[in-house]
């Protein structure tokens, strides 16, 4: 299902993670799936970057935002787009290490299209990220 996307549709998958190796995993799932993946390291890059594509024209299909992150946490990303007017409503799914309920509900309250916990073993990591990704682009 996934590799059946036309490679003029696949879509542009911006990842914001701090972790090297999550941020591998996420890159390695995204392979065939995505036409582009564009990656930023802490919150503040994030949100300079996401609001400097949204500015430029090329807006995201998808946002893959980690929660704990250096210089500005996911919550205050998430918040910050949120009450953003200059940038469209992007899709976002939160992969984070957070399985607390609190969390889920902040991320939720915060428009967070899914929340996924980030799975303990590489394959299982490997195919959550990209069912959440298909299933973000067919609720568009």
């Amino acid at each position: 299902m996934f590799n059946t996307i036309p490679a003029e549709e696949r879509p542009f998958v911006f990842v914001v993670e701090d972790n090297s190796g999550d941020e591998m995993m996420t890159l390695r799932s995204l392979r065939g799936l995505a036409k582009t993946t564009e990656v930023a390291r802490d919150g503040s890059e994030a949100l300079d970057r996401l609001r400097s594509l949204c500015e430029g024209g090329r807006v995201p299909d998808v946002v893959l935002l980690d929660l704990k992150l250096p210089l500005m946490n996911g919550f205050e990303v998430l918040q910050a787009i949120q009450e953003d007017d200059q940038m469209p409503e992007i899709p976002v799914i939160v992969l984070s290490s957070s399985d607390l309920e609190s969390d889920h509900a902040k991320a939720e309250e915060l428009g967070v299209r899914e929340f996924v916990s980030k799975p303990v073993s590489y394959q299982s990591y490997i195919e959550t990220v990209r069912r959440a990704v298909n299933e973000a682009l067919l609720t568009d």
